[in-house]
């Protein structure tokens, strides 16, 4: 049984998404996002390529500063820092410590304090990311 909110969007009951989890996965992966209710709780399921559709304007700015040939910067939309011998070296330290950041956030319930709420799209930008090239690649100088 498929029921609509007032929004028209697509929100399937979990028992009958349990009982066509493939034609249901399927439709997510090649058609759109889709929603699952479950008592009261509703869950959403997107594809990784919409996913990461939604997530591409979630990117970092480096501010860096060089003096004595190291490289000292900070990302403006999560309050890291780092150093390094290069600008390159600089954005490897500051991409593992996004990946370390991102990996705390749930485990430490980063997610419930207030003032780190807005972190939640640029954390999942970088739990998307294939590889720590991938986190690098998001970190704009």
């Amino acid at each position: 049984m498929i029921l609509f909110n007032v929004n028209a969007l697509e929100i399937t009951n979990a028992s009958e998404a349990r009982k066509n989890w493939s034609s249901f996965y399927d439709k997510v992966v090649r058609e759109k996002p889709l929603a699952i209710k479950r008592n009261r709780d509703v869950a959403f399921m997107i594809s990784d390529l919409h996913m990461a559709t939604i997530l591409e304007k979630y990117r970092f700015t480096l501010d860096y500063e060089e003096e004595n040939g190291i490289f000292a910067g900070s990302l403006n939309e999560i309050d890291l820092v780092a150093e390094g011998s290069s600008l390159d070296e600089l954005k490897d330290q500051l991409a593992y410590n996004l990946l370390e950041y991102a990996q705390d956030y749930y485990t430490h319930g980063f997610h419930l304090a207030a003032n780190r709420k807005a972190h939640l799209p640029y954390i999942l930008h970088v739990l998307i990311q294939p590889d720590l090239e991938g986190v690098k690649s998001l970190i704009d100088a």
